[in-house]
């Protein structure tokens, strides 16, 4: 997390939590026929290994807080946070940053509120 903008950092740092005991996992993207195969367990299985390799007590990624209609969304859309909450990973009421940048077809840049979800991993 001590290297990513402050926007992402912030919301830690109000809560009194050390950035760096932080492993911020980047853009998660698996595409649709990979989804819900053993792939994406191994993914994220390799991804908390390297987490607590480097020492890491916590590890997190976030995801953009959007409606069920938003029009982003794609026709059959289906969230995976039942995988998410599998694995142990869990949204921290509260725990939001506001990050901007342009929506495909809008003119400007606009905030977008991003929910941090959190593992505590055993190091």
């Amino acid at each position: 997390m001590a290297d990513h903008p402050n926007e992402f950092a912030t919301p830690f740092i109000d809560r009194g939590i050390d950035i760096g005991q932080v492993y911020y996992f980047g853009a998660i993207m698996l595409l649709p026929e990979w989804r819900r195969r053993e792939v994406a367990d191994l993914f994220f299985d390799r991804r908390e290994a390297w987490g607590r390799d480097l020492g890491f007590p916590i590890a997190c990624f976030s995801t953009v807080v959007r409606p069920p209609d938003h029009p982003a969304r794609p026709d059959g859309y289906a969230p995976p946070d039942s995988f998410w909450r599998a694995r142990n990973y869990a949204p921290v009421q509260g725990l939001v940053a506001q990050y901007r940048w342009k929506e495909t077809g809008d003119a400007d840049k606009s905030d977008h509120a991003m929910q941090f979800w959190v593992k505590h991993l055993d190091v």
